[in-house]
């Protein structure tokens, strides 16, 4: 996924952990991409 949207430009900014589990454990991790206005 990440190198699919590199080769569109985009570029990973932030991994971001979402609600976590009762051991600790991100549940989900939100991907924040960004690129260059044109």
């Amino acid at each position: 996924m990440v190198k699919e949207h590199a080769q569109e430009g985009w570029r990973l900014h932030t991994l971001e952990p979402l609600p976590f589990g009762a051991g600790g454990q991100a549940l989900k991790i939100q991907l924040i991409f960004e690129r260059e206005l044109k």
